[in-house]
């Protein structure tokens, strides 16, 4: 009999395609059109070596605004919309909301915590809410904001798109919320388990525009990611796992990796 795939296997399967795909957009970025907010509307003659020149050293009449939504976020099962602000040419910052409406994938079938991790089976946490506990349709949000410093906008070959690249610093803060288990010892006062996350990272990406107003954003970040909840230990007395009031703190290393759909204006 063949083994059974688990979501797991499923998972990493996903995000290894994900990672695949974010090396392989610079490539398929050289097929499009300028985008009519970067060149005043105006068609750049292909054979134009003089409007490239000018176009890759001028990017003062950019878009001034970006509304988007993350592709990537949608995987993890939160819907996140962010809004961008030009406040220079080379200088945005960048704002996101969102609402979490189930287990997040990747703290199910990625995270390490401190019981994965040491082996110890004395104490539950984050992996194992996201592993046997039901999630909660509280209010389970999502937020963060970057500030970003980009470089000049470049053309592509042929004059089809334009784009530039970043670096960033960003702050994330997310709850998600779960349900106690019958089977362990909780306070009757505690109806539900939040998972607090607030992290800060470094991000590199690179932005595409198209004519029509269509940006695509792709991005990765290397950070540190602090998650805070309640756990529980085991009890061998009454062979039970007992809620702590003391709440738990951990650090993890963070990696984004993202893909993001806009319309600039």
């Amino acid at each position: 009999m063949k083994p059974i795939k688990t979501a797991a296997y499923f998972m990493k399967k996903l995000i290894l395609l994900s990672c695949c795909v974010l090396f392989l957009l610079p490539a398929f970025s050289q097929s499009g059109y300028i985008p009519s907010g970067l060149d005043g509307g105006k068609y750049t003659p292909k054979n134009s070596k003089d409007e490239k020149s000018k176009k890759k050293n001028n990017n003062s009449d950019g878009y001034q605004n970006l509304i988007g939504l993350s592709a990537g976020h949608l995987f993890r099962q939160m819907v996140v919309f962010s809004y961008e602000r030009s406040l220079t040419s080379r200088f945005a910052v960048k704002g996101s909301v969102g609402y979490c409406f189930g287990k997040d994938l990747m703290t199910t079938y990625m995270s390490i915590d401190d019981n994965s991790f040491s082996g110890n089976e004395l104490h539950k946490g984050v992996f194992k809410y996201s592993d046997e506990n039901e999630f909660s349709q509280k209010t389970n949000y999502y937020f963060d904001a970057t500030g970003k410093v980009y470089t000049n906008l470049m053309l592509a070959d042929y004059y089809d798109v334009e784009y530039r690249f970043y670096v960033g610093l960003s702050i994330r803060n997310y709850k998600q919320t779960f349900l106690p288990l019958a089977d362990d010892s909780t306070p009757a006062n505690v109806t539900d388990l939040p998972i607090q996350n607030f992290g800060t990272s470094l991000v590199l990406g690179q932005m595409v525009y198209r004519e029509s107003g269509a940006s695509l954003e792709y991005y990765l970040g290397f950070g540190k990611l602090t998650t805070s909840y309640h756990g529980y230990t085991y009890n061998a007395n009454s062979n039970r796992y007992v809620y702590d009031n003391d709440k738990t703190h951990l650090n993890k290393f963070l990696i984004t990796i993202g893909i993001l759909y806009g319309i600039s204006f």
